[in-house]
């Protein structure tokens, strides 16, 4: 049975997750996104994004916190990035 591992990235708050034996889905800027439409206000787009498990140095993982206190709707873009059913 799959099951997804969540964590919290302290220097910048962004939710992390991982399967087991499948890898990360790590949260990226999109800087090349950024004001397409010419107006350079607002947020940076942010997309999930997957990596292996070998690319997550220890380093990074020291600024990781495992929590299982994520928002749904956060919790619901992992889930759709994992092809697993939403909850409701």
């Amino acid at each position: 049975m799959r099951s997804i591992h969540y964590r919290i990235d302290r220097d910048t708050g962004m939710v992390w997750s991982q399967i087991f034996g499948e890898g990360w889905a790590i949260p990226v800027y999109q800087f090349l996104d950024f004001g397409n439409d010419g107006d350079f206000t607002g947020e940076i787009p942010v997309e999930l994004e997957r990596f292996e498990t070998s690319a997550v140095s220890y380093r990074e993982m020291d600024s990781l916190i495992y929590t299982k206190k994520i928002p749904k709707e956060i919790k619901n873009l992992h889930r759709k990035f994992w092809g697993m059913k939403e909850l409701k």
